[in-house]
């Protein structure tokens, strides 16, 4: 669905040059009025009747040479038809003008409410006038914009879980304004998935200073969560606090616990340590008790 909405101008379109002034219908339904509650249908496969009054307020003479009717969506035009036209109004006229639009293709075009213009030139390509308007156009999700919308959206998820695996596995940058830069591709795709929904789903007609504010604010403020979040590695004292009781748990552990349940204070008498020390020095004491008692030989002294 293609919807194309514009500032209204009282039922008039605005002149490029101040002097010429058009009122439009499609369908029976003014363009200029056109709104988001009340937006310009466009049917793919069906035609589409154009009406136009052209009053030349100026002091020449004024030729239409060609009507332009298009949709855009971030400055990008997602539809757009054409007629040539032969229309020549004098000054302090009126003229009018009627053609058809076949809109047989534009359900591959596009889909939701977007903004768009009816546009008048002359033989020079100069801009006669330009009439803003609101459409709802019932096309595709798989048209062009359709499609554009979708990878918005995949493309705002891949950045949400390359975040979301960066934080799990505390792999952020230590630097601030590079956490902040890390979370600001998500937080435009975020601004813009918004946008784009809205369209879609025919609660609004964003412009396209809409779509960059609702992008900027987005990723200003995932910016700032990324640049206000703990440095990894970081602790605060209530952690610093658990990490010193761990520690004091550990050393009460090694020093009381471990005797308690392992006997250290009983090892040496269980493995006879004490024992076999008292045998050893009592065998060295006979030993020098007998060699002091041995029967002298004549050699001795």
């Amino acid at each position: 669905m293609i919807a194309l909405a514009a500032f209204i101008g009282g039922g008039f379109a605005r002149a490029a040059d101040g002097g010429v002034t058009v009122s439009a219908t499609v369908n029976g339904q003014d363009v200029a009025t056109a709104t988001t509650d009340a937006p310009l249908r466009l049917e793919p496969n069906t035609p589409a009747n154009v009406d136009l009054e052209v009053t030349n307020n100026g002091t020449q003479a004024v030729a239409i040479k060609r009507v332009e009717f298009s949709g855009n969506i971030l400055g990008l035009s997602f539809f757009r038809y054409a007629a040539s036209t032969e229309l020549t109004v004098a000054p302090g006229a009126t003229g009018k003008l009627g053609y058809q639009l076949d809109l047989s293709d534009l359900d591959h075009q596009a889909t939701g409410l977007i903004r768009g213009d009816l546009k008048l030139t002359d033989a020079t390509g100069h801009v006669v006038t330009v009439v803003p308007t609101v459409t709802d156009v019932r096309g595709s999700l798989w048209s062009v914009s359709g499609l554009f919308g979708l990878s918005l959206i995949v493309f705002t998820a891949m950045a949400l879980l390359d975040v979301a695996l960066a934080v799990g596995r505390n792999r952020l940058p230590a630097n601030r304004f590079r956490r902040g830069l890390r979370f600001l591709l998500p937080g435009i795709g975020i601004g813009l998935v918004l946008a784009f929904t809205a369209a879609v789903l025919r609660w609004w007609a964003p412009s396209t200073v809409t779509w960059i504010a609702a992008a900027g604010i987005c990723a200003a403020v995932a910016f700032g969560l990324g640049y206000f979040s703990p440095t990894p590695g970081d602790k605060d004292e209530d952690e610093m606090l658990a990490d010193l009781e761990n520690a004091d748990e550990f050393d009460d552990f090694d020093t009381e616990q471990l005797t308690e349940d392992f006997g250290y204070d009983h090892t040496t008498e269980d493995f006879g340590y004490d024992q076999a020390t008292d045998d050893l020095h009592d065998d060295q004491q006979t030993d020098v008790v007998t060699v002091s008692n041995a029967p002298r030989g004549p050699s001795d002294g």
